[in-house]
């Protein structure tokens, strides 16, 4: 298990979940449908991911 890997990936993962719910909640006030909020936030979705694969990666390698 490597620490610094996971401890890298959920900081990642905290942020940009927090980012997510603050710009929804700002993107709806300005009047956007649904389908506009998913694809302006599409880049923040594939950076979680990321982050996801990064902590998963950490919890499996040996040191």
């Amino acid at each position: 298990m490597n620490k610094t890997l996971i401890t890298l990936g959920v900081g990642i993962w905290g942020v940009i979940i927090a980012l997510n719910f603050l710009l929804k909640g700002y993107l709806e006030y300005f009047g956007l449908n649904s389908k506009d909020i998913m694809s302006t936030l599409l880049p923040l979705t594939i950076i979680e991911l990321i982050a996801f694969i990064i902590t998963i990666f950490g919890l499996l390698k040996d040191n």
